[in-house]
């Protein structure tokens, strides 16, 4: 029996009537899914993942004696009026039971829609999404009938009991804990073989040199194996030679072939093995013989400046972390509350049992690419402010354009793993932290929208605020009773809004219960008081928004998640432009059109202001011309009358008043 993990304990404590706990997953197949291939599927996995056999019993995890596959597994249809959003919806809020493992399968056959739904639905306590999804990819891979064989030998079908595979077949991670975890490889490989004997059956092919060769007959069969390898001895005239001769003619074959032999009998256990040759460096001299460099020197020197400059950076690193860490501590607890908004509970509100949930539309992922490489930034970067911009645009559309309702910020809480970024194996836990994102809702311009998030991103790569709220969450768990955790947590978690999940998918189709897999999606649960959970998730080369909401404060989630398409539509205009590969010029006129006519009244005053200020410095610097040019002819006039008396002449003689005199009464002219 194995405690539960921090993050364990935190989702075993939240669970309520009103929040679950329980993360949904939607699984779309083509049709001809059954029950029984989902059941055979069901036992493989229960028989390598030993979470899904086992239940929580004093924040502890105990395997479940009278553990039985079919208990958790049904299977339904849906006639009209009956929607599957409907029935989702109803997973989505029922609580799973405690005297059992706490997941389940259904498997749906949507009447209307022509196609089979597979509806997972699996305690948060018992893994995180990025590990769920790395165990139904690897169920999704092992569908061929030699493994699948190989295993019902293990299985008990008639009474539905599980018998732990071999472990020799899949090296399983028990509770007890210290066996390696299945990796993608090694289970998944046909007749339970694995690298180590795969990798002996290549070596015993490649052998190309024995004891009984000649020297010629050694270089001869190392051209051939030798393939592409830095350094391979090639008998080829178009590879590795010098003004047409071959740069290996004067080669030393002996060397070669007892550098081949040495490695044979290493093998079979009769010394050391010397460098291999595919790793050994030649050179040529200026007589053209070939030269072979001892390189092991240089890598040597390399690897061990490479290990102090590691070394180095891993020093700033923990210097940096605990001169930073209480500032972020302080930071984080003096965090202000969002300010109040329509997909907040208000103050008292409780969130009821009720769910609502609904998807987008999918989106390419290509174009959400394209998009965070104009920006040089990541898929994440653009997926996040595409939702912020959606949640801008769902606020202003339910405000009647009126930009003084919208808050000018809400802040989202963000799921941040915390595994290998390379893992190797796949284990059911929860290794998640969480950070705090602040959406700036009053930002009007999509790409300095876009920006702004990714600046903040970067910024919390660079903090160590996951740390630090894993480190919380854990004091807190095992030190504060339950009822006062509860406050604590509620209080925690009314600093934001929405809960937003990003989850990296499959790259390639899968097949589950017979069928396959055409698309996937999920929902993750609410905690505390929030009202709305947001789930971002990739399968192959498209990406689909989901929303869950409580109806008392969003009734309907399908608005944003509509408002979701046509965000990114509009991100994607405003940073990628008339560069767009994907838009004709036709298009990309028609769209720039369309987000203009939705441009903000206040922008249009500030344009029209400014026009009308440049139009009226225009007019003053006229007038002050024409008035200077009255006030001088004026001057002038008075000139000519003051000589005209003192000479005694007429002050209305033309002649004498000169041509470009002009006479006081004509000054309005």
């Amino acid at each position: 029996m194995l405690p539960l993990r921090p993050f364990d304990s935190l989702m075993v404590k939240t669970t309520q009537p009103s929040t679950p706990m329980v993360i949904v997953a939607a699984i779309s197949l083509e049709t001809g899914a059954s029950l029984e291939k989902l059941t055979q599927n069901a036992r493989t996995m229960v028989s390598v993942f030993e979470r899904l056999r086992c239940r929580i019993v004093d924040n502890r995890w105990v395997e479940a004696a009278d553990f039985k596959v079919p208990d958790h597994l049904n299977e339904i249809t849906v006639t009209p009026p009956e929607t599957l959003t409907s029935v989702l919806g109803m997973y989505a809020s029922e609580m799973l039971p405690e005297d059992r493992p706490m997941w389940h399968m259904t498997l749906v056959h949507d009447i209307l829609a022509d196609r089979d739904i597979l509806v997972f639905r699996s305690h948060h306590a018992i893994g995180d999404g990025l590990s769920l999804v790395q165990m139904m990819n690897w169920i999704f891979d092992i569908e061929n009938k030699d493994h699948m064989e190989s295993l019902n030998d293990s299985i008990d079908i008639e009474s539905g009991l599980i018998t732990p595979i071999d472990s020799n077949r899949a090296k399983v991670h028990p509770l007890t804990g210290n066996d390696r975890r299945p990796s993608l490889n090694s289970v998944i490989s046909d007749g339970g073989k694995t690298e180590s004997s795969d990798m002996d059956k290549k070596t015993d092919n490649n052998t190309a040199i024995t004891e009984t060769q000649t020297e010629e007959q050694a270089r001869d069969s190392l051209s051939v194996k030798s393939g592409n390898s830095i350094g391979t001895v090639e008998r080829r005239e178009s590879r590795g030679s010098v003004g047409g001769k071959s740069v290996f003619a004067n080669t030393p074959a002996s060397n070669v072939a007892q550098s081949a032999t040495q490695s044979q009998n290493a093998s079979d256990g009769g010394g050391s093995v010397p460098e291999p040759l595919s790793k050994q460096t030649f050179d040529v001299d200026k007589n053209g013989q070939f030269i072979q460099k001892d390189s092991s020197v240089d890598n040597k020197k390399k690897k061990k400046k490479k290990k102090k400059m590691n070394a180095c950076m891993f020093v700033f690193r923990i210097i940096y972390l605990v001169l930073l860490s209480p500032i972020r501590l302080l930071a984080i607890i003096l965090m202000p509350s969002d300010p109040p908004n329509m997909l907040k509970c208000k103050k008292g509100q409780k969130v009821s049992i009720n769910k609502r949930v609904s998807m987008s539309e999918p989106i390419d992922l290509d174009r959400i690419k394209q998009v965070g490489r104009a920006i040089n930034g990541t898929v994440n970067d653009v997926v996040v402010a595409t939702t912020a911009l959606a949640v801008r645009n769902f606020m202003l559309d339910t405000y009647d354009g009126d930009e003084s309702k919208l808050p000018s910020y809400i802040r989202c809480i963000l799921p941040i793993s915390l595994r290998q970024p390379v893992a190797k194996n796949i284990e059911l836990d929860n290794r998640i932290s969480a950070v705090f994102l602040t959406l700036p809702l009053r930002e009007q311009n999509p790409k300095k929208m876009l920006t702004s998030i990714k600046r903040q991103m970067d910024r919390l790569k660079s903090f160590p605020d996951a740390f630090i709220v894993y480190a919380l969450i854990a004091i807190l768990v095992n030190w504060i009773p339950s009822r006062l955790f509860i406050k604590v947590q509620t209080w925690f978690y009314s600093k934001n809004t929405i809960l937003l999940s990003n989850v990296p998918g499959r790259k390639q189709d899968g097949h589950f219960a017979g069928s396959k897999v055409t698309d996937m999606c999920f929902w993750v649960p609410l905690i505390g008081n929030g009202a709305v959970g947001l789930s971002i998730y990739s399968y192959i080369d498209h990406v689909v928004f989901s929303c869950l909401s409580d109806p008392e404060v969003l009734d309907n989630p399908s608005q944003i998640c509509y408002e979701y398409v046509k965000a990114f539509d509009q991100l994607e205009l405003m940073v990628l432009g008339r560069n767009s590969p994907n838009l004709t010029p036709a298009e990309v006129q028609k769209k720039t059109q369309a987000t203009l006519n939705v441009t903000s009244a206040e922008e249009k005053m500030i344009r029209a202001s400014k026009i009308l200020e440049q139009s009226v410095d225009v007019a003053r610097g006229v007038a002050k011309a024409k008035a200077a040019k009255r006030l001088s002819k004026a001057k002038m006039a008075r000139q000519a009358s003051t000589i005209a008396a003192v000479k005694g002449q007429p002050q209305n003689h033309k002649e004498q008043q000169g041509p470009e005199l002009v006479p006081m009464g004509r000054e309005g002219d």
